[in-house]
């Protein structure tokens, strides 16, 4: 599992690097000289991304993701129930 927390607050070019890296089950890192990839045979990892939509994301990245926005209550009674 891959969490990645704000990506909206990521450089604009993230999101497509991240579904090049994702698709191809590798990256490169420039300051090692070398690639990280996945084992073959191993799963693909489930990536978890959130945003706090401060900045509009790429349509092509969204178009590829499951998207859950999620809506708290805003009454303190009703948050609590809603969290339990």
């Amino acid at each position: 599992m891959l969490l990645i927390d704000e990506i909206d607050k990521a450089e604009a070019d993230l999101p497509n690097g991240l579904l090049e890296a994702l698709g191809n089950g590798r990256f490169s890192v420039p300051p090692l000289a070398r690639a990280v990839a996945r084992p073959a045979g191993a799963p693909v990892p489930l990536v978890i991304v959130t945003s706090n939509e401060e900045r509009e994301l790429p349509a092509a990245f969204l178009r590829r993701c499951l998207v859950l926005t999620l809506r708290l209550p805003k009454a303190h009674g009703e948050l609590i129930a809603y969290l339990v």
